[in-house]
């Protein structure tokens, strides 16, 4: 099966309440589709707004470590506002291990993405 073809966030996970996983992984398919839709302030409404925000991304070409929120604001209003974006239009979440203690989540996951063409992307 095309790995496409799955809905998002599918939860794999190891501490924590299941009630709570399915809420951050709820939120985490939430920022993807307003990214998909180009939807900036919906997309940033997910964000913590902060010097604590922080987007990494690793992938076979290398990583991306984005951090503070006014740089990772700065990157998407480019990509999403500017129309300075890749394209892509659906998404493919897996594998996601979500670790809860006290008021801290740490969440991993697989992510694919297809543009509008129908390429596949598995680095971004």
């Amino acid at each position: 099966m095309n790995r496409m073809n799955q809905p998002l966030g599918d939860p794999v996970s190891t501490l924590g309440d299941a009630a709570e996983k399915n809420a951050i992984i709820a939120a985490i398919n939430t920022e993807t589709q307003t990214f998909a839709d180009a939807n900036f302030e919906a997309w940033a409404a997910c964000w913590v707004q902060d010097e604590r925000a922080k987007n990494v991304c690793v992938s076979s070409i290398g990583q991306s470590v984005i951090s503070g929120w006014q740089n990772v604001k700065a990157e998407m209003e480019h990509a999403l506002v500017q129309g300075g974006g890749c394209g892509m239009v659906r998404f493919r979440q897996t594998n996601f291990e979500v670790t809860i203690d006290q008021q801290t989540a740490w969440v991993t996951f697989d992510q694919w993405a297809e543009d509008k063409d129908g390429g596949t992307w598995d680095s971004f």
